[in-house]
């Protein structure tokens, strides 16, 4: 499951940034027409940046291990620097269409960077690692319990594209080349877990 690999190490976060459970997020506002049912919230986010790191394979599951470790290996201090830095959440997984039935997916797993280290981010020492800025972003956003594995997220994100669609959304305007999984705790947080998915609004050319 893509959440028991969430670690469970507590840093201090910058006292004035967006937080849960202790652990820095990124900013982001609600914007535009809320559903009235609730069933979804429409978000933007500002540009920022999040270390990255990309791998191939067939599901969530089976590229999150790896990926996680090697991300927090350079947060651990794993940089040109030796510098900690610390943990945040969401742990995003952006999930892209698949080419083809049979072939494998290239999976973007990322940290989001704290404030302390949005302009001044050490360079990792793996070269698999990368600190990319993502553009401003408005995002539908759907919350969701539980321990989240692949069949959870692609369930999620169909009821999420059905909410969107009848509460008037328009297909056009969606982003529907991937998915952005969101996972917000630890293995060890059994009840009321915070997991995410994300469709995101075409950007405007």
């Amino acid at each position: 499951m893509i959440s028991t690999f969430v670690v469970t190490v507590l840093f201090l976060s910058a006292a004035t940034a967006k937080q849960y459970n202790s652990y820095e997020e990124p900013e982001w506002r609600l914007i535009g027409d809320q559903p009235k049912d609730g069933s979804f919230e429409a978000r933007l986010y500002p540009a920022c940046n999040w270390t990255t790191t990309s791998i191939r394979g067939d599901t969530v599951d089976q590229v999150t291990k790896t990926a996680f470790w090697r991300l927090f290996k350079y947060i651990q201090g794993a940089n040109i620097r030796k510098t900690v830095i610390p943990m945040t959440v969401p742990v995003s997984i952006r999930t892209p269409s698949q080419p083809c039935p049979f072939c494998p997916t290239e999976f973007d797993i990322s940290f989001y960077l704290p404030t302390a280290f949005q302009t001044n981010q050490p360079e990792p020492t793996n070269s698999l690692i990368t600190v990319r800025e993502q553009p401003a972003m408005k995002v539908y956003a759907r919350t969701f319990t539980g321990f989240a594995d692949s069949v959870a997220w692609k369930t999620e994100a169909g009821k999420l594209y059905a909410d969107l669609l009848r509460n008037g959304v328009s297909d056009s305007t969606l982003d529907k080349r991937m998915m952005i999984c969101a996972g917000y705790d630890s293995p060890f947080h059994l009840f009321n877990r915070r997991n995410e998915v994300w469709i995101a609004v075409k950007p405007q050319a």
